[in-house]
């Protein structure tokens, strides 16, 4: 764990500025690595991915505690770095790369046959497209613990019934059990950005609480019924080219299902829309 001072002197050691197209902010409170260290609870079987490593302050405590870390930087100059702070661990590798083009799977094959973790300080812009390829991985992946801003923590955690209700909240209630662990200070950071964060932990389930019978169809429901927000459950579906449903079909499934059509998507549990879904194939109506 790096403190200010210590960031400071190694960015200027390095001819290092942080960059706001990466989102570098890098995390300076011990406290809260203690929190993340405890909340991801690494054994020595353990195999973890940190997402954007930095200068490796995290990754090698993990490298002492876990038996596999892959340190994964876009930055070139950071990944020189890394390389040179966890050439002391043999159980330590660097990816330099983007994380959204790695097939994981190639990544850590050959290493475990357990599911891995993944940790990760995100930047605002990749935050959800993270997320969303982490759910594409979720049969390999246990564990998720993601520092992002606090407003897109809200929205990944987000209940049935509020604004901040949206797609991937509604995924995320499928594919495993999401929370805030964390609110954390813009001051734990540097630089300092101008939003405070959250550490948001998901854990994927083995198996959903409840079913769906194609998911692509259930991903297409979703998607539909979140892309007109402020149209009723009866307007976004059936306005949405990829179901291909005309409003008496669809008027018949909601009714069949005692779903009032003047609902709006966020007032809807995961589980109507699934219900949706597998009536929709059912019926063989898309």
């Amino acid at each position: 764990m790096l403190s200010q001072s210590e960031v400071i002197k190694l960015l200027n050691e390095h001819n290092i500025r942080a960059k706001k197209r990466f989102g570098q902010n890098f995390l300076i409170d011990k406290n809260i690595n203690k929190i993340i260290l405890k909340e991801i609870d690494l054994n020595k079987r353990d195999m973890v991915i940190e997402v954007g490593a930095g200068f490796g302050g995290l990754a090698c405590l993990m490298a002492e505690m876990a038996g596999r870390v892959f340190a994964v930087e876009l930055d070139r100059k950071l990944a020189g770095i890394l390389r040179e702070k966890l050439s002391a661990f043999n159980n330590a590798k660097v990816i330099e790369g983007d994380f959204l083009e790695f097939d994981l799977k190639k990544v850590i094959r050959g290493s475990f046959n357990k599911k891995i973790k993944v940790i990760g300080n995100l930047p605002y812009y990749i935050s959800s497209p993270v997320v969303f390829r982490l759910i594409e991985y979720k049969a390999i992946i246990k564990t998720a613990l993601i520092m992002v801003q606090k407003e897109v923590a809200r929205r990944f955690v987000a209940c049935p019934g509020g604004k901040e209700r949206g797609i991937l909240s509604c995924l995320l209630s499928y594919y495993g059990k999401s929370r805030i662990v964390k609110y954390v200070s813009k001051n734990s950071f540097y630089p300092r950005p101008k939003v405070d964060s959250a550490l948001v932990r998901i854990d994927f389930f083995k198996q959903s609480p409840f079913k769906v019978s194609n998911e692509g169809l259930f991903k297409k429901v979703v998607e539909g019924a979140f892309s007109k927000r402020r149209k009723n459950i009866l307007n976004s579906l059936s306005s949405c080219s990829g179901l291909k449903l005309n409003k008496p079909e669809l008027f018949s499934i909601l009714e069949e299902l005692k779903i009032d059509f003047r609902t709006r998507a966020e007032q809807l549990e995961a589980e109507e829309l699934a219900e949706i879904a597998n009536l929709i194939v059912k019926k063989g109506v898309s």
